[in-house]
């Protein structure tokens, strides 16, 4: 492990915080959870956490059993298998260890376009997402669940404490005053601005 990833939290006993951000499928962040639980760390996220939290389906049955709101939702694998309402958008996403891709579609064209595309042709599933009337989307970034944006600091903490990613980008629907929790994406380390990298110093070190 190296020292730019390996985070300690408090005193013994510590937490320990793979810091990387990306943690997708086979990339180095994912390599240095792994090379931790081999070496016998406790280090957050673990395997598992990672997987349910960027297997979208996962994420969104995680969220949903730890009482966080989430859209309608549903896994297909062909265009003609969706519960069409043509009046609503969608959002696809790929369910594909090697993809974080999605699209938001406005009619059924659309969808089914998208749908061919992120299933690989039918090879892979994706997840769609019945976005509410008079929605907006919004990535809100999280370090160690604090937020930048006050508003949303006690949802981002939700989620935090549910996913354990130290970083990471939340995608949250917002209908109203009320947030559907859509998906994690990655935030790397390298991407933090001078106040994210603050709190981390206030909290914790890093450790070879």
């Amino acid at each position: 492990m190296s020292v730019s990833s390996l985070y300690c939290v408090g005193e013994p006993p510590r937490a320990w915080y793979n810091m990387f951000g990306d943690y997708t499928y086979l990339t180095e962040g994912y390599y240095h959870s792994l090379d931790g639980e081999l070496a016998g760390i406790k280090i957050k996220p673990t395997m598992e956490e990672i997987l349910d939290a960027y297997v979208v389906p996962l994420a969104m049955k995680k969220a949903e059993q730890a009482g966080i709101m989430v859209p309608k939702y549903e896994t297909v694998t062909e265009y003609e298998t969706v519960t069409d309402e043509i009046s609503s958008q969608v959002l696809v996403y790929a369910v594909n260890p090697f993809s974080t891709k999605y699209a938001l579609t406005n009619n059924q064209e659309e969808r089914k376009t998208a749908i061919k595309a992120l299933t690989m042709g039918g090879k892979y599933a994706v997840l769609c997402q019945y976005v509410p009337r008079n929605f907006q989307i919004i990535t809100l970034r999280s370090v160690l669940g604090q937020s930048t944006n006050n508003k949303f600091q006690k949802f981002v903490e939700r989620v935090f404490h549910v996913f354990q990613l130290p970083l990471m980008r939340v995608m949250v629907i917002i209908k109203e005053e009320e947030y559907f929790f859509s998906s994690i994406k990655p935030l790397s380390l390298k991407e933090l601005d001078n106040q994210e990298r603050s709190w981390l110093e206030a909290v914790g070190q890093w450790q070879e």
